[in-house]
């Protein structure tokens, strides 16, 4: 599964660059889309599951075989996929320019915020079910609703992403996104003082729930976007695409036992101050404002 996405992000940014922002968006839908269909086949067909899994495997292994004996192989599939930093030969034998890679400093915020972001929201779909139970007391029902309401509060970003990304810079969602992960962690952050205070408990139950869905709209912009923001600044060779779902799984890692450790509505502010400071930081990398142009460059 790590090979397959670290391959696609590759091969999609090397192929459409900057106008790879709605297929990236596309291909986050439908990630999405297959995390929450998944426990629901693993409980309900608990016994079928891995029969499930690889017939899925089987059907996705002929459409790939059918296509390649239908349409062939891909011409020029050398050049398109080149490392960035090495020319392009030409028939004559001379070597012509291409993109050239992202710069380090780019390299370095873009690999950070992946990190910090993946912390955030593994936090909270991993341990939301816990700290509602254990915490506050709530009842399985409502607790289950937490991962719930955060997954299907990103459904919907995914799907309008796919045609904002053709006329916004990426960067300018990934704006916007922080926006609603500052404020969902705050709401989140209130919700826990409100369910252990002498306040209505239902103000508590309001602010969390609405904390959570800002903050699965938020987080839901961030794996694709934020590749697309980093490959206006050049293209990802295979070594950097590496590096990049390594941050990411190492992200994942770390929000898998990190809010065991410390209270999930400090960790959720902490990340969402941390996103900001480094996403503001390095503004001019990644601007706010700005449009596409035709050939996808920022303009």
């Amino acid at each position: 599964m790590a090979v397959l996405d670290t391959f696609n992000i590759m091969l999609v940014g090397r192929l459409l660059k900057a106008r790879s922002g709605a297929e990236l968006a596309k291909y986050d839908l439908c990630y999405g889309v297959g995390g929450m269909v998944a426990p629901y086949i693993a409980i309900l067909v608990h016994r079928h599951s891995w029969d499930v899994l690889a017939t899925v495997d089987l059907v996705m292994a002929f459409w790939v075989i059918r296509r390649r004996a239908c349409i062939g192989k891909p011409t020029d599939w050398k050049q398109k996929i080149r490392n960035p930093e090495q020319g392009v030969a030409t028939k004559n034998g001379s070597m012509d320019q291409v993109s050239q890679s992202v710069p380090p400093k780019v390299l370095r915020a873009g690999l950070t915020f992946a990190f910090i972001s993946q912390i955030g929201s593994t936090s909270i779909s991993a341990w939301g079910f816990a700290f509602t139970t254990k915490r506050f007391g709530f009842s399985e029902e409502w607790a289950a609703l937490v991962p719930s309401s955060f997954y299907l509060a990103s459904m919907l970003p995914r799907l309008v992403n796919t045609y904002l990304a053709r006329h916004i810079l990426a960067s300018t969602l990934v704006h916007v996104s922080l926006i609603f992960i500052v404020l969902g962690s705050m709401s989140v952050f209130a919700a826990s003082v409100m369910l252990t205070g002498d306040v209505d408990q239902r103000h508590g139950y309001i602010f969390m729930f609405l904390g959570i869905w800002l903050m699965g709209t938020g987080y839901a912009n961030h794996y694709s976007m934020l590749l697309v923001s980093m490959t206006q600044h050049g293209e990802l060779s295979s070594q950097q695409s590496g590096m990049f779902g390594s941050s990411v799984c190492f992200g994942i890692t770390v929000g898998l036992w990190l809010a065991g450790l410390i209270d999930l509505a400090h960790v959720e502010l902490g990340i969402a101050t941390l996103l900001t400071a480094i996403w503001t930081a390095h503004i001019r990398e990644f601007p706010f404002c700005g449009t596409l142009k035709k050939n996808g460059a920022s303009r």
